[in-house]
C-alpha cells in the first residue's frame, strides 16, 4: 500500500463518518420540526377552558412557535467560505 492509496483510504473513511453525523443530526432536526408541528396544531385542539388550560394553551402554542423558528433558522442552508 503506497502513502497515497492510505490517504485515500482515511479521507474516505472521514467523509463517510462526517456524513453519518450529519444524517443523525438531520434527524434530530427532523424529529424536533415534526414535534412541534404537532404541538401547533394541537394546541387549538385543546381549547381555551378556565386558567390552567388558557396558560397550557399560550405556553405551548408560544414555545412551539419559537420551536419551529429556530429550527428553520437552524435547518436554513449556509455558504462555506
Amino acid at each position: 500500500m503506497t502513502g497515497l492509496e492510505w490517504a485515500q483510504e482515511v479521507a474516505a473513511a472521514r467523509i463517510a463518518r462526517q456524513l453519518e453525523q450529519v444524517d443523525g443530526l438531520d434527524t434530530k432536526a427532523g424529529l424536533l420540526f415534526a414535534f412541534s408541528g404537532a404541538v401547533l396544531v394541537g394546541a387549538p385542539a385543546i381549547g381555551i377552558k378556565g386558567d390552567l388550560s388558557t396558560s397550557f394553551f399560550l405556553i405551548a402554542l408560544v414555545l412551539s412557535a419559537v420551536a419551529v423558528l429556530l429550527n428553520i433558522l437552524v435547518l436554513y442552508p449556509r455558504g462555506f467560505n
